[in-house]
């Protein structure tokens, strides 16, 4: 027995640094998908205000419907179905402004609470807490 000691350690040690490298690797892409998600949602909302604010702003408009775009990939089916949700409401003049914010709110909520999920921070924050603002 004690002639394979040496081997049951080398065994041991091999064992636990596959262990800890495969740990590593997905604490590395589950860190790696929280950034994309993150710069995903900025840019959505970053470019929410040419919604609003009177704007007449193509590119912005067109940079919002990019990242809805990508979000595909990243996002979990709740936010995206909440994005399409809102671009619905903007798409015709039949919606009123109440539901168009309401739209947003309850998009911005789900991003939030993806964001949040895997945090200690708690959220309450509701749909119609979410407002927009303008300097003008």
């Amino acid at each position: 027995m004690i002639e394979y000691f040496p081997l049951l350690i080398s065994l041991i040690t091999v064992i636990a640094g596959f262990i800890t490298w495969g740990l590593n690797e997905r604490s590395k892409r589950k860190q790696e998908s929280y950034k994309r998600k993150e710069e995903r949602y900025a840019e959505l909302i970053k470019s929410i205000k040419g919604f609003y604010d009177n704007s007449d702003s193509p590119s912005l408009k067109e940079n919002f419907l990019q990242q809805v775009d990508l979000c595909w990939m990243y996002c979990p089916d709740d936010v995206v179905i909440k994005l399409y949700a809102f671009l619905e409401t903007v798409k015709t003049n039949s919606s009123t402004d109440v539901e168009k914010e309401t739209a947003l709110g309850e998009a911005m909520v789900a991003i939030r609470n993806d964001l949040l999920k895997d945090s200690k921070i708690k959220s309450n924050l509701t749909p119609d807490q979410f407002k927009i603002y303008s300097v003008k």
